[in-house]
């Protein structure tokens, strides 16, 4: 980010850094801040489901909008209308996934990935390989929940046999997926994205592939070092 401000000139703040400033924008903002602790705590608490917390979250940010008189009444209509766009493309994007879905599930694909997978190799760390690249090449085209459907019930068993932890195959798994939907050239969340900012598939990726190259290594990183994901899930106790 530093480079690409430097590279392409972008103009300083016109105030200074300072911990008086950050410290009047904390105080000025503490119902914003305090918006993920209502949602996150409640759904870890089982006030309600994630679903319910994003239906709050919504909430919420009207309330406190219309309150500090930061949002109008007459913002509304444009803002339902700009949502019920980006939601159609959306549910698209998953209708036709779910369509894809649907024929790997019947013809079994995942279950012969599986049982491949296994035939050809007893090392966990080659496993764990195999099913990094899989699950990138799956999460291209398909959306992440279908694929969690698809591939869970099949691959967590099949890495319980390998010895595999849990905690680490169920990050790298989400991880994993979550990549694949933004990795051209289909990426679902690429084109949510590209809707909501009116802006080019070819010019959102000029910017984001040096991001996306950088994730891979993370990737990479997670998968050889397994106690980068473990260490503090241990330390808790898990």
């Amino acid at each position: 980010m530093l480079y690409q401000s430097h590279r392409r000139q972008y103009p300083l703040s016109e105030r200074p850094f300072s911990f008086r400033i950050l410290a009047q924008a904390l105080w000025s903002g503490w119902a914003v801040l305090f918006m993920p602790f209502i949602v996150i705590g409640g759904i870890i608490g089982g006030a309600f489901t994630a679903t319910e917390g994003a239906a709050i979250a919504v909430f919420y940010a009207l309330l406190l909008g219309l309150i500090t008189r930061e949002l109008k009444l007459s913002d509304v209509p444009p803002a339902l209308l700009k949502s019920a766009i980006t939601t159609a493309i959306v549910g698209a994007l998953i209708a036709f996934a779910s369509q894809v879905t649907y024929l790997f599930t019947a013809e079994m694909v995942g279950v012969a990935i599986g049982e491949w997978i296994q035939s050809i190799t007893s090392s966990p760390q080659v496993f764990v390989f195999l099913v990094m690249i899989l699950l990138v090449l799956v999460g291209i085209p398909i959306e992440a929940n279908a694929s969690f459907i698809m591939l869970v019930p099949i691959l967590a068993p099949i890495a319980t046999q390998y010895g595999i932890d849990p905690i680490y195959f169920g990050l790298l798994f989400v991880f994993n997926i979550t990549l694949g939907g933004i990795t051209p050239p289909v990426g679902a969340q690429l084109f949510v994205v590209s809707s909501i900012w009116r802006v080019s598939m070819g010019e959102m990726m000029a910017d984001l592939m040096p991001f996306i190259i950088l994730q891979y290594g993370v990737m990479f990183l997670l998968m050889l070092f397994p106690s980068v994901i473990t260490f503090l899930p241990r330390l808790l106790g898990y």
